[in-house]
């Protein structure tokens, strides 16, 4: 080869390199493991809702052409005898699991409240409504369909293949659910319309989980292996940070640890609800600025062994060691913060759902 082709080749690599580095990116985790958990908290404070104990179960009759045609659409029963959730279920490694309870049409003459309906259906966007679909050149680059509609970048920041432009359609699944849910309403169908805000809530609490806000940082690079190996750690890091978050809320229920996580919930600052878009805008915001520090304190936490060429998962033997880790308390931090951006991004979206629906399931009422 001359030496003109030699410096040709290497100048292709080094324009080429960080698209192969974002086209082999792993697909995203689920934004925050546990929607329901995050939205149980934050519904302790929403007392108008309490008006709606008892919503008849509708069938679904609302054609939605978005959706992925393998989606199958579940009612979920209540659990007859309800017990304490274990804490461990988030350390398995599963992702997407839909609870056994599921049934194909509603059960006849059941009854649920609205509160139910939101704690219950806020995960029902990771169940597959957003697999296997052709949206937007760029999902090649953020983990597929799902990646894309559960992610969302917010303009000025960097990412591939759109740099400094916004990237992600996070934000149009939360208003297009927020539509139908105001069309539920004004057929009387109040079952399916706090369903749909559940489904609009779950993309919004996706825009505040940190690890859905930025592709990826120099603090997770990987020298060995710049392309392979830092997308292999991002996912790692990734999917540590959201199993555990999970793992420590569910155990601060149960009793086995202090509240900190749950009080950085229930103590979220008020955000004055505007409008969606204006919501949207301010939480995708306020998660991108905590980004580098949130990766860089899971980095320093979950250490050496999830920086690796294959799929690592927190499990319960790393528990022992991560408690211990002088690293812990800057995790916490940057956790706390992340976890408060949702919640009061949800606080905000249930007062915004009270100004634009009360009226109509007050004269529903009368």
């Amino acid at each position: 080869m001359s030496a003109a082709r030699r410096d040709n080749a290497r100048w292709d690599l080094v324009w080429l390199s960080p698209l192969l580095f974002f086209l082999l990116l792993p697909s995203p985790g689920i934004a925050w493991q546990g929607h329901h958990l995050i939205t149980a908290l934050t519904l302790d404070s929403t007392d108008w809702l309490d008006r709606f104990s008892e919503i008849r179960v509708t069938p679904h009759a609302y054609p939605d052409p978005s959706l992925s045609p393998s989606y199958e659409l579940l009612y979920l029963e209540p659990p007859a005898n309800p017990e304490k959730a274990n804490p461990e279920q988030f350390l398995s490694g599963k992702r997407d699991f839909i609870p056994d309870r599921a049934r194909r049409a509603p059960p006849p003459g059941s009854q649920t409240s609205a509160k139910e309906i939101l704690i219950t259906y806020s995960d029902e966007p990771d169940w597959g409504l957003d697999k296997d679909l052709r949206l937007h050149f760029s999902q090649r680059l953020m983990g597929g369909s799902k990646g894309f509609r559960h992610a969302y970048y917010p303009p000025w920041s960097w990412h591939l293949p759109l740099p400094f432009a916004s990237q992600g359609g996070a934000p149009e699944r939360a208003l297009h659910f927020y539509d139908l849910a105001r069309v539920a309403f004004s057929q009387k169908d109040p079952y399916w319309g706090f369903r749909f805000l559940a489904h609009s809530l779950h993309y919004l609490q996706d825009m505040g989980q940190p690890f859905h806000s930025r592709q990826t940082s120099s603090e997770l690079i990987f020298w060995l292996h710049p392309i392979r190996g830092t997308a292999q750690a991002t996912s790692n890091l990734h999917h540590a940070f959201e199993d555990y978050v999970a793992y420590r809320l569910q155990s601060e229920m149960e009793g086995a640890f202090s509240d900190d996580y749950i009080l950085a919930i229930q103590r979220a600052p008020k955000l004055a609800p505007g409008s969606l878009p204006s919501l949207i805008r301010a939480t995708s915001r306020s998660s991108h600025h905590i980004s580098k520090s949130l990766f860089r304190a899971s980095r320093k936490l979950f250490g050496k062994r999830f920086l690796r060429l294959d799929p690592v998962s927190l499990s319960k033997e790393d528990l022992p060691v991560l408690a211990s880790s002088p690293a812990k308390a800057e995790f916490d931090r940057t956790a706390k913060e992340a976890l408060a951006i949702s919640a009061s991004a949800t606080s905000a979206f249930l007062d915004l759902a009270y100004r634009d629906f009360l009226p109509c399931l007050q004269k529903q009422e009368n």
